[in-house]
């Protein structure tokens, strides 16, 4: 996160994602599921450490509490 930047390492992670879903989705044997799950499930883990920090930088004083809490409370829906 600090060494290529929160926003690059957002974009990043679409690779992990798309390979992940990619395995997921063009196969019928247990492994590559397997392998594209902890794919995928590794890039959420990253997403849920890096995103909350980024948005806290990026948006204005006046709306940063409720863009923090917003991604939280995402989270404890789903």
């Amino acid at each position: 996160m600090d060494f290529l930047g929160r926003k690059k390492t957002l974009i990043g992670l679409g690779i992990p994602y798309a390979i992940g879903w990619l395995l997921m989705g063009l196969t019928n044997s247990f492994w590559p599921i397997l392998i594209g799950r902890a794919l995928t499930g590794i890039a959420i883990g990253i997403t849920t450490a890096v995103l909350p920090t980024y948005i806290a930088e990026i948006s204005t004083p006046n709306i940063r509490g409720m863009l923090g809490m917003s991604f939280n409370v995402r989270n404890t829906l789903v």
